[in-house]
């Protein structure tokens, strides 16, 4: 599982206002029915699907963290049971800061970003 975080320069009073919450883009690539119905299920307990196999979330960073132990933990269970091979179970969890929000580009509609706190 991959975290990535967006490395824009910031003042540190930036920093530690957008520290509150973030939006995260997480994709994920699960080849079992089974798991990835358990992988979308705990997804939905933190964000919104975006597409098939993405999910925008406006958490915190305690719950992004809690959320990537979560995934870790359905992980290590499909490869505990051998339900499927290693390969075919891969998550990103990409870390957006509101500059990447508001620079966003889209095509057609349908998607409400979530806001609520976010610093723009």
């Amino acid at each position: 599982m991959a975290v990535w975080h967006c490395w824009v320069r910031r003042s540190r009073t930036e920093r530690h206002r957008t520290l509150d919450k973030a939006i995260c883009l997480i994709a994920y690539d699960v080849s079992s029915a089974a798991v990835e119905r358990r992988v979308v299920k705990l997804l939905t307990n933190y964000g919104m699907r975006y597409q098939y196999s993405v999910f925008a979330c406006h958490i915190t960073k305690e719950q992004r963290n809690e959320l990537t132990k979560g995934l870790q933990r359905l992980y290590n269970e499909a490869m505990r049971d051998k339900k499927m091979p290693e390969d075919l179970f891969r998550v990103s969890v990409i870390v957006l800061c509101a500059n990447c929000v508001q620079e966003r580009m889209e095509i057609g509609e349908g998607f409400a970003w979530p806001t609520g706190s976010l610093i723009v």
